[in-house]
């Protein structure tokens, strides 16, 4: 599987499809070795803030092992990645066991929403991503990947459709408990 992710990373990285785009393809964080079924998909990469990544890591071409680093330590402090080891923590597993990806690889101006155009540019990229990924539990963050998954080819997969955490953050902090509860349920649910 290892083979198989990084050379999909470097032909999504070279991807220049949505011109409208502000970024380099950002396209998911893994730790291969760790790696427990379980992914997350949510709309698009953000754009950097709160510490999380520089400007750099969004424009600078970079290797596999070093976008991975820089990816992860800036996930890891934001207030998304909190929801995510918050979830782990519930799961009794580590951060490192969830892939982190998004509907849409680039970020654009002000966080828009996306075209149909633009998801249409990334559906591919997904589906190559689910076919090597293989996993057991799916959560959708947010309405535009809730969305996404509800057409017919992911029918096949398990998917937990949740508030996007920064929503649930910024607007909602009172169910922030209830998702993360019933996240963790449906990924112990559907271990194997």
């Amino acid at each position: 599987m290892k083979q198989e992710l990084i050379n999909l990373w470097k032909e999504m990285y070279k991807c220049r499809k949505c011109i409208s785009a502000i970024s380099l393809p950002l396209p998911f964080y893994i730790n291969i070795e760790k790696y427990d079924r379980v992914l997350f998909i949510g709309r698009n990469p953000g754009l950097p803030h709160h510490g999380q990544y520089s400007n750099e890591t969004h424009t600078k071409e970079f290797s596999y092992e070093e976008w991975m680093k820089r990816y992860e330590s800036g996930l890891k402090v934001s207030n998304v990645g909190n929801f995510y080891q918050q979830i782990a923590r519930e799961c009794k597993l580590e951060f490192d066991n969830f892939c982190i990806t998004n509907i849409c690889k680039c970020s654009f101006e002000n966080n828009r929403e996306l075209t149909q155009k633009e998801i249409n540019n990334c559906l591919f990229w997904l589906e190559q991503q689910l076919v090597i990924l293989k996993p057991d539990s799916i959560i959708a963050l947010g309405k535009t990947a809730s969305d996404v998954l509800k057409q017919p080819y992911f029918n096949k997969y398990k998917i937990f459709h949740s508030l996007h955490p920064t929503y649930l953050i910024v607007y909602n902090q009172s169910k922030m408990n209830f998702y993360i509860q019933k996240i963790a349920e449906f990924i112990n649910k559907n271990k194997k």
